[in-house]
């Protein structure tokens, strides 16, 4: 595919990431000083070829302004949408998940969207609702936890699943869940799938290999989505 030209002449980027995030305040003087965008504008620099769109939501009506905002340029080869917040049930922010996860499904053919990344805490547990918006959209993967997750730790496991599913080797087009799965080992191998990150709502500790939580839906006619957890990958 013939790359596109940015309006200064330089080659531009033929990937992207999309990163709506919302206020963290993590201590008094987080101020909205405290982001992921370093650590992805970083990955991304690193890896070179994606473009980081960026910017923040407060609410149902911020978000669609901003989603609707950072996809108006010219589409991409492949787009992942990252969103990154407080979350808990069925909401980021205050946003229904259902609510996000359809209005970027509507934007999954016309932009290239390929999948939805939840950096969030607890929100991983809607496998159902996940799968809903995956069927019926574009997409063919999301991503979540189903623990309250730490910060830091949820931001370096999301590094590594943003840099691995923009790969070039990545084909949205693929029937074969074993690619979309190749791809998720990549993105975790270098984790100890044992190692605490957080806690569930019971209190007890949350295991990567059992918290993080991967949803999947293989192109093609008549296939059906499926979720399995980060221990279920080989």
């Amino acid at each position: 595919m013939a790359r596109r030209s940015a309006a200064n002449g330089r080659i531009a980027a033929s990937r992207s990431i999309v990163v709506l995030e919302a206020p963290w305040s993590l201590h008094e003087q987080d101020q909205l000083r405290v982001s992921v965008l370093p650590f992805i504008q970083g990955m991304a620099q690193a890896c070179g070829d994606i473009d980081v769109l960026h910017t923040r939501f407060f609410d149902k009506s911020s978000f669609d302004q901003a989603l609707e905002h950072l996809t108006a340029g010219s589409k991409y080869e492949n787009t992942v949408v990252y969103i990154a917040g407080h979350g808990g049930g069925r909401k980021i922010q205050n946003v229904d998940i259902g609510h996000m996860m359809f209005q970027v499904g509507q934007l999954s053919k016309s932009k290239n969207i390929s999948g939805i990344l939840l950096g969030s805490c607890l929100v991983g547990s809607n496998t159902i609702t996940m799968e809903t918006y995956l069927t019926e959209t574009a997409l063919r993967w999301m991503a979540g936890y189903r623990c309250s997750v730490g910060w830091m730790e949820g931001t370096l496991i999301d590094i590594s699943i943003l840099q691995s599913v923009l790969v070039k080797q990545f084909d949205a087009q693929s029937d074969d869940i074993d690619h979309y799965k190749s791809i998720f080992v990549n993105a975790t191998q270098l984790f100890d799938k044992e190692a605490c990150i957080g806690e569930y709502e019971s209190g007890f500790d949350a295991e990567m290999g059992d918290a993080l939580v991967f949803a999947v839906q293989p192109a093609g006619r008549g296939r059906k989505p499926v979720s399995f957890v980060c221990n279920d990958l080989q």
